[in-house]
């Protein structure tokens, strides 16, 4: 008896190392592909966002509730806490106006990627000194509020 459940523990760690080696293979070419996109400075610089969630983001198309775009953003929300002073800023604020860890949480979530869209729709990096002061709307097509959270484009139109 113990020695079938030697052979069976044995069977999975094999099993569980095998898929450590592929997942590891899998993260390699996720991060190479993504780092060939032409946008990756963009979204490399978002709060949150890595190799694995920034390759989420972009792979997956927006549509109405679209669950796996939902749940690669709430983890972008999560992990922006922690390493974006601004993130936190706008969750705090949330917070204080009686708001739920999860709705906080969505609202940062949301806030964020219309920040990562501003930024791609005018090719600007993240500048996360902006990310909690709207800009005035203006007849600039750079200076509405789609650019919050990005840097000013080098040119004006």
């Amino acid at each position: 008896m113990v020695d079938a459940y030697a052979a069976s523990a044995r069977a999975l760690v094999a099993v569980i190392t095998a898929l450590v080696a592929q997942t590891q293979v899998l993260q390699a070419e996720v991060e190479a592909g993504f780092g060939r996109h032409p946008d990756v400075k963009i979204y490399r610089d978002q709060p949150g966002l890595g190799a694995i969630l920034g390759a989420r983001v972009l792979a997956v198309a927006r549509h109405v509730r679209n669950r796996r775009l939902a749940d690669a953003l709430y983890q972008q929300a999560l992990s922006a806490l922690n390493n974006s002073p601004g993130a936190r800023a706008y969750y705090d604020a949330q917070r204080a106006r009686k708001v739920g860890h999860h709705q906080a949480l969505r609202a940062l979530s949301n806030r964020l990627v219309g920040i990562l869209h501003g930024c791609l729709r005018h090719h600007t990096p993240y500048d996360e000194t902006r990310l909690g002061t709207p800009t005035p709307r203006s007849t600039s097509r750079c200076l509405t509020l789609t650019t919050v959270g990005c840097l000013a484009p080098m040119h004006a139109s």
